[in-house]
């Protein structure tokens, strides 16, 4: 009977512990998804430079006052902007939550046979005006190369009022100059020693050749000729 008496007790104690256990967690559930301490009063949005930061806003502003623990986030696309790469948020307990925004980086404008657009730094697309844009594409040029460019014209391109893309040179113009060019580091290597020193020696240049590293060519009139 003493042994029945003590498994019915144990039996009783256990249950009891789990209970308060249960009711522990229950209870600090409601504490901590009900009680306003926990609500989201703080949103701080980070990373945006190019994208329209109303449709951002206009969202966070849906999540202020939520439970911070309750709160999910919707997917990139629901911000509908090309200029996103990717949007994460970060919990800052117990009250604030950080939205890091990722932008596609423009490296330049092109006006091709399709249009004109920005090229990004993950080479997407996207539409643009046809404004004062002075790269123009007469080739079809792989990506590659895009890329090769524009790392290229960072250095050089806002020298020139026109600039037109082939398939394994370009050529760039300026006054009555045309400059022609690959897309190779070499080419910078070139065009700074033609600007530096070269262009100096000459009244007119007409024409001035950078394709080989290490050599210029150069059709026009010598200063004193």
């Amino acid at each position: 009977m003493r042994k029945k008496f003590k498994y019915t007790y144990n039996i009783m104690i256990i249950v009891l512990i789990n209970c308060a256990i249960f009711l522990g967690i229950k209870f600090f559930s409601i504490f901590l998804t009900q009680f306003d301490y926990f609500s989201i009063k703080h949103i701080d949005i980070q990373g945006v430079n190019i994208t329209d930061k109303k449709t951002l806003d206009i969202y966070c502003n849906t999540l202020r006052y939520n439970n911070i623990f309750t709160t999910t986030f919707k997917e990139i696309d629901d911000f509908n902007s090309e200029w996103i790469k990717q949007v994460a948020f970060k919990k800052i307990y117990p009250d604030k939550i950080t939205v890091y925004v990722y932008e596609r980086k423009p490296l330049f404008r092109v006006k091709s046979a399709n249009g004109c657009y920005y090229l990004t730094d993950d080479l997407v697309r996207i539409k643009s005006d046809c404004e004062d844009i002075n790269v123009v594409i007469k080739e079809q040029i792989p990506d590659r190369l895009l890329l090769d460019f524009a790392e290229i014209y960072k250095s050089f391109g806002k020298d020139f009022t026109q600039i037109e893309l082939y398939a394994t040179y370009f050529k760039a113009y300026k006054d009555s100059t045309t400059l022609i060019g690959i897309y190779d580091q070499a080419f910078l290597r070139n065009y700074s020693a033609y600007r530096e020193k070269i262009a100096r020696l000459y009244k007119n240049i007409e024409r001035v050749d950078l394709r080989i590293d290490g050599k210029i060519y150069v059709k026009g009139a010598l200063n004193g000729a």
